[in-house]
């Protein structure tokens, strides 16, 4: 698979649907759309996507998130979407269905949901103040660990042996400029956290969730 800069990342096992079907995917649309309209998620100047997130599916280690290459759309919709069915980290492979691949970023998901089964949902953002005021004060990954590889996957293994994986939680990807990883036990905290981190406001029904005090 190659991801949005053209490059291989990992090899993808791809079933097409033209629309994944997920109860929850409302609340996920909702909360990609105010990361996007926050240009956490989106496009840079050079045209070059960023940002995506994930909830997982009951109570296994199958996700859904947004494909690859949809950051220049607002609003998204179930053809959008891929349901990571498998994956295999060392292996460098993820299985996935839906109308588009998953995004190249899977395998960083799958590594937390692989880590701890009370996180359901993790969030990838960009955001160059953020990331450069965090960068070694909060979990922070290897500065070698590229976005979308096995070696930012196991950093971001590295981290999680290290940090209460029941709380709302930010992480830097050290060697991945701008980039931030955010987890929580629904979408609602995930995000939450992640635009708290960034100095954004929270939407008012999440206004009860706790403060980033990373």
């Amino acid at each position: 698979m190659t991801d949005e800069k053209g490059y291989i990342q990992f090899e993808c096992v791809w079933d097409y649907v033209e629309r994944v079907d997920y109860d929850g995917l409302t609340e996920l649309i909702q909360w990609r759309r105010i990361l996007h309209d926050e240009r956490l998620m989106g496009v840079d100047a050079n045209g070059v996507g960023y940002g995506n997130l994930s909830e997982r599916i009951d109570n296994t280690d199958t996700f859904v998130i947004t494909s690859t290459q949809t950051g220049h759309i607002r609003d998204l919709d179930a053809s959008h979407f891929a349901i990571v069915t498998d994956n295999d980290v060392r292996a460098n492979r993820i299985a996935c269905s839906g109308a588009i691949r998953a995004s190249s970023e899977s395998l960083s998901h799958a590594i937390l949901y692989r880590a701890d089964n009370r996180i359901g949902a993790v969030v990838h953002v960009h955001a160059g103040e953020t990331w450069r005021r965090l960068l070694g004060k909060a979990p922070t990954t290897g500065s070698h660990a590229e976005a979308g590889t096995v070696a930012m996957a196991n950093e971001i293994e590295r981290l999680a042996e290290s940090i209460d994986l029941g709380k709302p939680t930010v992480l830097v990807m050290g060697g991945h400029t701008d980039g931030l990883l955010s987890f929580g036990r629904t979408i609602s905290e995930a995000a939450s956290v992640i635009l708290r981190a960034c100095g954004r406001s929270v939407p008012k029904e999440s206004a009860s969730l706790p403060a980033y005090d990373g």
